[in-house]
């Protein structure tokens, strides 16, 4: 007496909806190996449904190619980027933040390494803190704070004026003889500057 196999009572339907569903329940429970699994030809891995990736220990991710996204990114840890970039959009920073670096915002550019450390506003106009001292300079014109005292000079060929401790010192006044101003006196002229006789 012969056994009619359960096969050939299914319509072909029925058996892609078997296949499927067992395919499905072999997923859901499967595990992959040293081998790997492959998508090719375009084909893509989507997750729905609330679910996700876990890497535990000493997995990793090696991505080479484009990484698009939206939504909450976080990372706690230590992290690197390697390369150019570009941040559009506001950034809000809490925390100390070490750069060591140049820094350009617009025209404006900190440099750690000129100067021991300087703030560069462009068309040679800079603020430098060096071992010491701190020097606001506009071209030819200058001033400098250092354990001297403050020293100002009002660009190329005009005198420095020095204030410290010991008092005020003019060096580099223009030298006008003056009858009744004897030599090495100082004496206000009728332009308003000081001169030396």
């Amino acid at each position: 007496m012969g056994v009619d196999h359960i096969g050939k009572k299914m319509s072909l339907a029925e058996w892609d909806r078997r296949i499927r569903r067992l395919a499905k329940a072999t997923l859901q429970n499967s595990s992959i190996g040293r081998a790997g699994l492959r998508i090719y030809e375009g084909g893509r891995l989507r997750i729905e449904g609330g679910g996700g990736i876990d890497i535990v220990g000493t997995g990793y991710i090696n991505i080479d190619g484009d990484i698009t996204g939206a939504g909450d990114f976080q990372w706690s840890g230590p992290w690197k980027l390697l390369g150019n970039g570009t941040v559009s959009g506001n950034v809000a920073w809490s925390g100390d933040l070490n750069l060591t670096g140049i820094i350009r915002a617009g025209n404006v550019v900190i440099n750690p390494s000129a100067a021991g450390g300087q703030i560069s506003f462009g068309s040679n106009r800079t603020i430098d803190a060096g071992a010491g001292f701190l020097a606001i300079r506009d071209g030819a014109r200058f001033m400098v704070f250092n354990s001297t005292g403050v020293a100002i000079n009002g660009g190329s060929g005009s005198p420095t004026v020095t204030v410290s401790v010991n008092g005020v010192r003019i060096s580099g006044l223009p030298k006008v003889t003056k009858a009744g101003i004897p030599s090495g006196c100082v004496y206000v002229a009728s332009d308003g500057y000081l001169k030396e006789g």
